[in-house]
Parts: C-alpha cells; structure tokens; sequence
C-alpha cells in the first residue's frame, strides 16, 4: 500500500509518499511516483525530479514489507460467519537481499491457478522466481504450504497514484480448492457499491511461530502464525474523498474510511475489501495517506471496471 505522509509544509510542492517497493521516501510532482537514490535510480528519466530525500529502512513502516504470513483462523465473526471462512487469502513473498523469503503483500484465490493482487506489489521486481505464495490448506493443523510462481501479470496502464493498480499471479501448480479449507473468492458481482455502504478489509494481525510443511528453506522455518481480522469500512464519495486531499484518485478506485477501529496496516496491500457476507471482493488494498490509524481514508482498486481485463488475462494465463 502507498502510503501518503502529507505534510501541510509540502502543499505548493506535492505530497510526500512512502514508497516501499523503491526502498525510499518519494515526493509525488505531477502525479509522478519516483526514487531517490539506492539501487533504483535507473527508474529516473528526464520527466522525474531527483530529490534528496531521506531513505526509510524499518521495514514495519511498509504496508507490504512485514514478516511471513501463514494462518487464516481466529475466532472473530461478521454477519453470522468466522474468519476460517476467509480461506480465499494468501499471502505473497518476495526473496529480498538475504536469499531469505518475506511477506511482501496479500491476495486472494479467483482461481485453483490465479491470485488476484496490486500491482505496485511487483513494480520493483517481476521475475517469478523471487516470488512464493502461502496458502494454508489445513487450518485444523495449523499447517502452511508455499507454491512457486510461474507468471506475473501487471495491468498494462499501471503506473503508481494513477490507477490500474491490479496484478494477477499464476502458480506453478494448481491448488486444490476443497471450498473450506481453501476456496476462491467471487470478484464478478453486479452489488452496488455506494456512499456509506459498509465492506470489509482483511487485514492481518501477527502472533506467535509456525513452520510451513515441506518446506526446506531455512527462511520459512521461523514465519508469524497471522491471524486474519476483518476491518470495517465505509465507503465515501469520490467528490467528497478528492476534496481531502486524494487527488489521485480515479473513477476506477474505490474511496473508504476506517471508522471504528484502525485501518489496514503493515503487509495489507492487495487484500480483498469484501460485502458483509465475505463472499464477493470488491476491491483490492491500493494507497493511503496513513496506515493502522482509526478515521482515516484508503483508497482500493475497484474491480467492476476490470473484470474483463481479469477473464481476459486468466484465459490467455492458463493457456
């Protein structure tokens, strides 16, 4: 998730964002999205402002850079159902500097093949080898269970604070849904999704140890045992969300507030916000201003606009 930490200072010049995927602290002019410094500034071109910024290295200052993630149970429940029925979640990792594998994002299953993400998860890298996704398929167990990844596939009109925040994940093996332990999550759905309607973010919520089965990597031998916890949100008009200060925002994102307790926080990018019954997505985790804080906004892709986009690269995925 971008995460925007707008200073009222900084108004005649642009909003100062974290970007975690360049390693360092950006400043959007222009709607452009750009590092300082470090390994990525191959990524600046004549139409980026170098600035010298302070580089950001606590990795819990990310939303997508917290620890290993793993399994999905906890007790909590929404409209008559528990968060065990929330199996449809995964989680993504990236192989950082240390050859050692960590949660970089969520997302969820749309198909025994397919997960359905963000795309700035994968804007600094895109080659599949250096991902795995964590599924748990036997929550009784408490067990997780890592697949490789084949493809990745970002929208093609993608660019940071402009939209088209949406990416699909193809594993290299295919999952075998059994609709509780492990289940896909309907993202075709004509609800309408309006002001002050409330959905759901699934977030994470970190606590003890667990080893995933099979694995032999010594980076996934220590991984946190997440607890998934659903966080309440209301949704706020496009006008009334751009007139706080979300200029970026598109017609094809999808505008909310936490208004009870604190909002998506670290690892949380690419989650499913979901209607109160957890069985259809609307959106997924894209940017904010701020993270795990109460009465502040975040901003989700909207997927109404790009399930045609979905079918269409799902097809050409699998074949």
């Amino acid at each position: 998730m971008l995460t925007n930490v707008y200073r009222e200072g900084t108004a005649h010049c642009g909003h100062q964002y974290y970007c975690p995927h360049l390693w360092t602290t950006v400043l959007i002019v222009d709607t452009r999205c750009f590092g300082v410094g470090h390994e990525y500034d191959f990524l600046l071109n004549i139409k980026w402002l170098y600035l010298n910024l302070t580089s950001i290295q606590n990795t819990h200052t990310y939303p997508w850079l917290g620890p290993l993630s793993s399994s999905l149970t906890i007790s909590q429940t929404c409209a008559g159902k528990s968060l065990q029925d929330v199996s449809y979640v995964v989680s993504i990792h990236f192989q950082k500097f240390d050859n050692q594998y960590h949660h970089q994002c969520l997302g969820t299953i749309i198909q025994e093949q397919i997960i359905l993400t963000a795309a700035h998860c994968f804007y600094s890298c895109q080659n599949p080898k250096k991902f795995r996704v964590i599924i748990n398929q036997n929550k009784e167990m408490n067990s997780a269970y890592y697949h490789e990844v084949a493809t990745i596939v970002l929208h093609e009109n993608f660019y940071p604070l402009q939209g088209n925040d949406i990416a699909l994940v193809k594993l290299a093996v295919p999952m075998v849904l059994d609709g509780k332990f492990l289940k896909k999550l309907n993202y075709n759905h004509s609800e309408s999704i309006e002001e002050n309607v409330q959905g759901y973010a699934i977030g994470r919520n970190r606590s003890n140890v667990l080893k995933p089965n099979g694995s032999s990597n010594k980076s996934l031998e220590a991984m946190d045992n997440v607890y998934f916890k659903l966080i309440p949100l209301r949704i706020i008009d496009y006008n009334r969300c751009r007139q706080r200060k979300f200029v970026h925002l598109t017609r094809n994102e999808l505008c909310t507030l936490a208004y009870e307790t604190s909002g998506p926080c670290d690892g949380d990018s690419g989650g499913p916000l979901v209607n109160e019954y957890l069985n259809v997505q609307w959106g997924l985790l894209s940017y904010s201003r701020s993270m795990c804080k109460p009465h502040r906004i975040y901003v989700f892709t909207r997927l109404q606009p790009f399930v045609e986009w979905i079918n269409k690269t799902m097809r050409k995925m699998l074949t």
